[in-house]
């Protein structure tokens, strides 16, 4: 569905199933967008790695992460870090987030579900 958006309108009609006064609705939203390059809007790409190729290198998606659509709009990307290598150039902020150790699992898992000892056995076993 997101290879076919082509514009700012397409992509929030996406988002936007109704009736009349909703599309009117959405196509006034996408033309203020784009008339202030989405400086009221951030956006979140959640699981870029996992987005089909084509999507990442040519389509309205990857004209965001360009800065040649939106180049005002926030721009939060998720990604595992053996995919998001391009994705260095395009960022002013990179932040790696760690998983839990064992040890960080077990304690959190003890404090999350503290006086529930039945749950803390199933979910550490």
């Amino acid at each position: 569905i997101l290879q076919k958006s082509k514009s700012i309108s397409d992509l929030l009609q996406l988002f936007c199933k109704g009736d009349e006064e909703a599309r009117e609705i959405t196509k006034a939203c996408a033309k203020y967008l784009s008339s202030n390059g989405g400086r009221s809007l951030t956006l979140l790409l959640d699981g870029y790695d996992e987005y089909p190729e084509e999507l990442q290198e040519s389509s309205l998606i990857a004209d965001i992460l360009k800065r040649e659509i939106l180049p005002q709009c926030g721009l939060v990307v998720s990604s595992r870090p053996h995919a998001s290598q391009h994705l260095r150039n395009t960022s002013t902020v990179q932040v790696d987030i760690m998983g839990f150790t064992e040890t960080e699992r077990q304690h959190y898992i003890e404090e999350a579900l503290e006086g529930k000892p039945q749950k803390i056995t199933e979910l550490t076993q």
